[in-house]
């Protein structure tokens, strides 16, 4: 996962709101005119005085009002009809006088609208709401999806940039994962027992130089080493989800270095992709594997991939997932799950940034952890409970270090796409969660179609942590591979 600070906090100015100042704008500026196709437009509300200019220069016939009539202006209709302009107006929630935080959609009237933008008009027609962009927002998701059949991260990522305000309308970002999933209620995301000895206690330390790493090894057969992401996490997320991978191998969970229990060098310069590779092999080495297998996780998956290009000879197999081959396609979205959280985690999120600022300081491991923890529900395609909160809690472990290090080595620049084709012939699955909006479908794909010979695979109604959502699927896609 990115560094916390930039996926999480790339959310916290909408908490301020923004203030724009009209005089000098163009129209299209002020009314955030964007096309949703060829034959409509979508923005906020016009004034009465717009709607001449809208017909005029826009050939603007047709506004959709996404909301009740009797939300108008007074006068609106009137000057609409003076100006030559057709008025519609429909609501998409079923009780627009709700709480905003508890507004929900209605989807059969949100595809009405979707299948009346596609109709030919004689001119065009000009979508917006009562407030803001939100309404508008979803029509467009909605657009995306089943008509453009652009995937969900990509359908999100297009209506965020344009200004819907997630964080106001939580049941929204429900609605529209309900909408996508074709699904009546979200999963429940469900953890698996791990008492907290078998989790938290460390185990074995392998000195490799002047590096020490926490090693947990497990079961008999062909090796396959773990390799967990962040940059900075530890092995704990995968535990116990990996376990039953120790039935007919050699399972390896380690921490990288910075990491968990692991040695903790106190300068930047120690937090390479260059010397994580050396950790890997020394480790490999002092367990007399010959050939081993990885899984790679987010970033993690970088590792995976970098050893192999290195070290082609030693790797057997590979499994890369939710990770990026593309430093620059992934920040295409790296905004995308601060975006969608909640109002009160914005908050405590900015309250954290303030806090570091006044004290003219970096975040600290805790604060990094915390962050992990508060943006929880936006690495899951299901419902976050307490429950399943209380239990994740024990994997948020980020060392502030490693991630600084080692966030801009792996984000950013970081481009091997020229380099997979050397991999071509290595047995390779790489897999996405369908509903990863940290590394989308489309960010993940990429490393697939760079190695000849891949396989590709989507894992339905998951996000991040695919492996915790479809435990069963995830459980035998990858040993069926495997063996």
């Amino acid at each position: 996962m990115k560094s916390y600070q930039a996926i999480l906090a790339g959310a916290v100015f909408l908490l301020a709101g923004a203030v724009y100042a009209q005089q000098g704008q163009t129209l299209d500026e002020r009314l955030k005119i964007h096309s949703i196709n060829s034959q409509t437009l979508r923005g906020v509300v016009p004034d009465p005085a717009d709607l001449a200019i809208l017909a005029r220069d826009k050939q603007v016939s047709r506004i959709i009002w996404v909301l009740p009539e009797n939300k108008l202006p007074q006068g609106f209709r009137t000057t609409a009809e003076r100006a030559g302009i057709k008025l519609e107006c429909r609501s998409i929630v079923p009780n627009i006088d709700d709480e905003w935080s508890k507004l929900r959609l209605d989807f059969t009237a949100v595809k009405d609208i979707v299948q009346l933008i596609q109709k030919d008009t004689d001119g065009i027609t000009y979508v917006c709401c009562f407030k803001g962009t939100n309404g508008v927002g979803v029509i467009e998701y909605v657009y995306r999806l089943l008509v453009d059949k652009v995937e969900y991260a990509e359908a999100w990522r297009q209506v965020l940039d344009r200004g819907f305000m997630a964080y106001r309308f939580p049941g929204f970002v429900d609605d529209m994962k309900l909408f996508a999933a074709g699904l009546s209620e979200l999963p429940v995301v469900k953890g698996r027992e791990i008492s907290d000895q078998d989790l938290l206690a460390p185990g074995e330390s392998v000195k490799l130089g002047s590096i020490r790493l926490n090693v947990k090894k497990m079961g008999s057969g062909p090796a396959i080493y773990v390799l967990h992401g962040g940059p900075g996490e530890t092995h704990k997320p995968f535990r116990p989800y990996l376990d039953a991978l120790a039935e007919n191998h050699t399972l390896v969970y380690y921490d990288q270095r910075g990491c968990g229990f692991s040695s903790k060098p106190q300068i930047v310069e120690e937090y390479t992709l260059a010397l994580q590779v050396k950790d890997l092999d020394k480790l490999r080495r002092y367990f007399g594997h010959e050939k081993i297998s990885l899984i790679g996780h987010s970033s993690g998956g970088i590792l995976a991939m970098e050893y192999a290009s290195k070290h082609r000879e030693c790797v057997d197999k590979m499994v890369i997932i939710s990770s990026w081959a593309s430093g620059k396609e992934f920040s295409k979205y790296e905004n995308l799950a601060g975006s969608m959280m909640e109002e009160s985690g914005l908050a405590v999120i900015n309250a954290l940034h303030q806090r570091a600022e006044k004290e003219h300081r970096r975040f600290n491991d805790k604060e990094l952890s915390y962050y992990l923890e508060v943006g929880l529900p936006q690495c899951f395609f299901g419902r976050v409970t307490p429950e399943f909160k209380a239990d994740w809690r024990r994997r948020a472990q980020v060392s502030a270090l490693a991630n600084m290090g080692l966030a801009g080595k792996v984000f950013g620049d970081y481009d091997i796409r020229d380099r997979l084709k050397d991999l071509s012939g290595l047995p390779v699955l790489v897999i996405a969660g369908e509903f990863d909006v940290i590394a989308p479908v489309a960010v993940v794909r990429s490393i697939a179609d760079g190695i000849p010979g891949s396989r590709f695979e989507v894992i339905p109604q998951s996000g991040h942590y695919s492996f915790v959502e479809q435990y069963d699927k995830f459980t035998g896609l990858v040993s069926s591979f495997l063996k």
